[in-house]
Formats: C-alpha cells, sequence, structure tokens
C-alpha cells in the first residue's frame, strides 16, 4: 500500500480533489468523504446536529455523544469519525452580495487503518475556510468568525426559551410542570410562562449577560447555565503594567466612572450609563396583549457580513437600551431638573429637588435613590432594598415558606408546609393542614407536626423522613386503634418528586393509605 502525506493547508474548495487522490492511494476501509449542507438560520453545528436526530425520520440513523471542537476558528463538533464545523460564507459579485452559513462534514470509514486515520487528522489539522470572496482581511474575518459563533449561541438560548413557555407550567412553582390547574398547588395557575425578572435584576424585566441577574436570576427561573458573548477584543494598557498593551475583551464599551465598566451600572444612583457600543446578549420580558413574550439581542461586528435572514428577530442591545439608560451632562454649570442646583454637585441632577433630600446618607438623594434608606442600594442585588429584606446579604426570590418574617435563604429554621390530604378507602380523608396544627418539612428532611382524621384523630408524622431521591421512609404513628402507618412498606411506598407526592403507605389496621397516586392530592415546596 502506497500512503500520501499531506502537508499543505486545505482549503474547502479543494478537498474533493484531495478526497480522490486519497481513495485512489489507500483502501477503501480509508475512504474520506466530505459534504456541505445549507444552514440558513446559522445554527451551531451543535444544535444543527441534534436536528438531524429528532423525529419519527430523522436523518441521522445513528447518533452518538458528540464532543466540542474548534477548526480554522469556527466551532463544530466531533461525533467518532465525523467532524461536522458551522462556517460562513460572503460572495460578492458585482453589487450583489451574498452570505451565508453551512455546516460541512468531514468523516472518514470507521474501522480506518492507522495510516488513513492520520491523514484525516492532517486534514482536519489544516483545514482553511475561504470564508468569502474576494477574500476578507484578517481582522474583518475574525470578526465573522466571532459572529457565527455569537449568532449561534443567541440562537440555541432563543429555541430554549421557546421550548421553556411552550411547556406547561405552575404560577410559581415553574419547575413543576401541569396540564391544567388541579396539578398545581392551592392558588396556582397552568399556562404558558417566560421569566419576568420582577426581582432580582438591576433593571425590572432586564438583564445582561454582564449583570449579576443574567445566571443568578434569569438562568436560575430557566433551571440552565446561559451562554455569555464574549464580547470584542481591544488593545488597551494593561492593568498590571500601563506602559505595555494587552489585548482585553470589553462587552460596554464608553461607560466610565462612576458607572461599573462591565455592566455600565452606578449602584449608588441606581442608573444605567448609554453605552457607545454593546457586545453583550440581552433579555426584555414584556407582554402583548396579557400574553408573555421577550426581546433576545446582541450586536455584531461586521454588520455588512451577517446573512440578511439572521436580522430578523435579533436586534443591537444598544438600540432599545436608550429607554432605559441616562447619561449625565458633562457641562459643569447645567442643570437639566432647573432645581437651582448644578448637575455637578446635584445628589439628584435629573430631577426637580430643591431640598437634596438624602436620608440614608449615600450621596443619592431620595427621589433618585433606588434604596432610599438603604444606603448599600440592595447589596445583593434582589430587587428588594435592606430595609424590606429579611435577607439583605443573600440573594433571594422573596419566598417565606413557613410565614416567620424571614426569606428562606436566610431561615435556618425552615419549614416546608405539607398541603392536602391522603386518603383511605377504610378510614377516610388523612389531613394534613388544620386551623390548629399542620405537617412540615425541616431542613434536616424530617417530617413533623400532626395530620388529622375525624375517625382516628391525630396521627403523628415526626417518625418519617424524606430521602435524597424523594422517597419517604419511616413510619407515621397513629392511636391504639389505628396503630403504626409504614411509609416505605415492601410493596408500594410514598415519593416526592416536583413538589408532588404520589404512591401509598401501608397500616396493618386500615390497608393501603393512597398518597396521591389515586385519590390523595399533597403538595410541598420541598425540593431534594
Amino acid at each position: 500500500m502506497k500512503r500520501l502525506l499531506l502537508y499543505p493547508t486545505l482549503l474547502v474548495s479543494s478537498l474533493f480533489f484531495i478526497m480522490s487522490l486519497v481513495v485512489a492511494e489507500v483502501p477503501a476501509r480509508d475512504a474520506l468523504g466530505i459534504r456541505v449542507f445549507k444552514n440558513p438560520d446559522g445554527l451551531s453545528a451543535a444544535d444543527w446536529y441534534r436536528d438531524q436526530c429528532k423525529g419519527a425520520t430523522k436523518a441521522f440513523l445513528k447518533c452518538g455523544t458528540p464532543t466540542p471542537i474548534v477548526v480554522d476558528g469556527y466551532d463544530g463538533i466531533r461525533d467518532g469519525n465525523t467532524v461536522y464545523v458551522n462556517a460562513a460564507n460572503k460572495v460578492i459579485n458585482g453589487t450583489t452580495t451574498s452570505n451565508y452559513t453551512n455546516i460541512y462534514l468531514l468523516a472518514v470509514a470507521e474501522g480506518a487503518s492507522t495510516g488513513g486515520s492520520a491523514v484525516f487528522d492532517q486534514i482536519l489539522a489544516n483545514w482553511k475556510f475561504p470564508t468569502t470572496t474576494p477574500k476578507l482581511s484578517d481582522d474583518d474575518a475574525a470578526k465573522l468568525r466571532r459572529d457565527v459563533r455569537r449568532h449561534g449561541e443567541l440562537t440555541s438560548l432563543k429555541r430554549f426559551i421557546d421550548s421553556y413557555k411552550a411547556t406547561k407550567r405552575c404560577s410559581f412553582t415553574r419547575t413543576q410542570l401541569c396540564s391544567d390547574d388541579t396539578q398545581c398547588s392551592q392558588g396556582e395557575k397552568c399556562g404558558n410562562y417566560l421569566p419576568k425578572l420582577a426581582s432580582g435584576t438591576y433593571i425590572p424585566k432586564v438583564s445582561f449577560s454582564t449583570w449579576p441577574s443574567w445566571q443568578q436570576t434569569l438562568g436560575q427561573a430557566l433551571g440552565s447555565t446561559l451562554p455569555t458573548d464574549s464580547g470584542r477584543p481591544e488593545l488597551l494598557p494593561d492593568p498590571s503594567d500601563p506602559t505595555k498593551k494587552t489585548w482585553q475583551w470589553k462587552h460596554f464599551i464608553g461607560c466610565e466612572a462612576p458607572y461599573d465598566p462591565e455592566t455600565c451600572w452606578d449602584a449608588r444612583k441606581a442608573t444605567m450609563a448609554c453605552p457607545l457600543e454593546a457586545y453583550v446578549f440581552a433579555y426584555r420580558y414584556s407582554e402583548l396583549n396579557g400574553d408573555p413574550t421577550y426581546t433576545l439581542t446582541t450586536t455584531y461586528e461586521g454588520q455588512s457580513h451577517i446573512p440578511d435572514a439572521w436580522t430578523r428577530e435579533i436586534h443591537n442591545p444598544r438600540d432599545w437600551a436608550g429607554t432605559l439608560c441616562t447619561t449625565l451632562p458633562s457641562d459643569s454649570t447645567a442643570d437639566p431638573d432647573g432645581d437651582s442646583i448644578p448637575a455637578r454637585s446635584d445628589n439628584c441632577p435629573t430631577t426637580y429637588n430643591k431640598d437634596q433630600l438624602d436620608s440614608d446618607r449615600d450621596g443619592v438623594g431620595d427621589l433618585c435613590d433606588l434604596c432610599p434608606r438603604d444606603d448599600k442600594n440592595d447589596a445583593d442585588h434582589d430587587g428588594k432594598c435592606a430595609n424590606e429584606d429579611s435577607c439583605p446579604s443573600v440573594f433571594n426570590n422573596g419566598r417565606d415558606v413557613n410565614d416567620n418574617g424571614i426569606y428562606d435563604e436566610c431561615d435556618t429554621n425552615i419549614l416546608y408546609p405539607v398541603q392536602g390530604s391522603a386518603w383511605s378507602p377504610n378510614i377516610g380523608w388523612i389531613v394534613m393542614k388544620t386551623q390548629t396544627a399542620g405537617v412540615s418539612i425541616d431542613v434536616q428532611n424530617n417530617l413533623a407536626g400532626f395530620a388529622w382524621n375525624t375517625n382516628f384523630g391525630w396521627i403523628d408524622m415526626s417518625g418519617a423522613r424524606v430521602e435524597s431521591s424523594g422517597a419517604v421512609v419511616g413510619t407515621a404513628q397513629g392511636n391504639s386503634l389505628l396503630g403504626t402507618i409504614l411509609m416505605n412498606p415492601t410493596r408500594g411506598g410514598v415519593k416526592i418528586q416536583t413538589g408532588k407526592f404520589s404512591g401509598q403507605a401501608w397500616s396493618s389496621q386500615t390497608g393501603w393509605i393512597d398518597f396521591g397516586t389515586v385519590q390523595g392530592n399533597m403538595t410541598t415546596l420541598w425540593k431534594p
């Protein structure tokens, strides 16, 4: 067998020729192949691959677990002997410009020899994409690569949010999926929802990917770690040595002190500066005729290099941030609010406040202060000022499940109430909460308190506990007539999943007791 060693840099346009050479020089088991697929929506290679593996008539008969790979600066995936790369193209023909992306597939046959695999790896290492005709400058080509990546990540996030909304869930316990109101706790509604971001973010209903709320509030609500825009590289003075310059990634451009350069936010005055440029992902919640909707935005570096289809629903976040942000006047004598106090010395320069009242003495006038009685101005960024927050130093969602005035994140004695009733065909309903007592789950996952049955009276639940799997183990104890109730008998057993009880307990005196499978309707906010 004669082996062919490849050293040149390879272009996609020349690969067909190279493939024929390889096939001619090595056995059939070492055959290499390439295919090019249309990708008009600019999906990432990972999303495109998943689409081919979905549905009853999926395009790929065999789908594996691919791993990320980067080829010529473009993101791709590798599944065994096959590589998929999402790369951009731009063709300029006179006055006509065509922008698009393709998925490029490169594969070597399964069971390839050591030589065949070496050729495949060499082609992969030297694979170059022409990206444009005529050729872009190196700087514009780098921008195009970053734009392809940010578009793929943002499109993936949009699909995830759309899927979240399409799945019905309970109005408060959003992790609880449902098909109607009966599957939700009392007072909750089953419907299609989106993260509203009413609190837990600098500006209600809004979050940028450089804000803490991007992961802590929006990501937590969606139940996923969210992608972040990598930003744009700039040659700036080195923080450790001002005499040198280094490439640094910037997101908001033009936000200077007192505004945080990464967030464009001034915590003291609770205002956002309008950036000159914004290379971030942004989410904004809104409602249209009562239906929850959202806007997802980013900025492309190479505005003239992106496919027109990409701009249908994704826009520059700077364009709509202008309705939320403020830029203070630079004129030292300016008095925009007309209160006879120049903006440079006015503690509330855009709102008339001649008295300059500053209750918490943080330098921001009450009329402009996010938290006029909290000099730290919501230090945990959860949307609640310290004077109204029972957990002022820990980010929290304001939930107090045991109504003791302390939010759950700071409550060391938290109890999760158990709602509803269990059912026995022999003794009737066993009620978990009455006017004078009730059952709950503590922070050690132990059940506590008493349930009530009209025939046998109080039932002590303190002998039971919940394991991390959600299985309820141990016993409940009734009076001498009712006896002991086994929560996890050999056949059956009670479980808690996504806030709802299911399964059956057993008593030798009364038989099976249903906790939710057929008749019971018990729920709790406890989570494993």
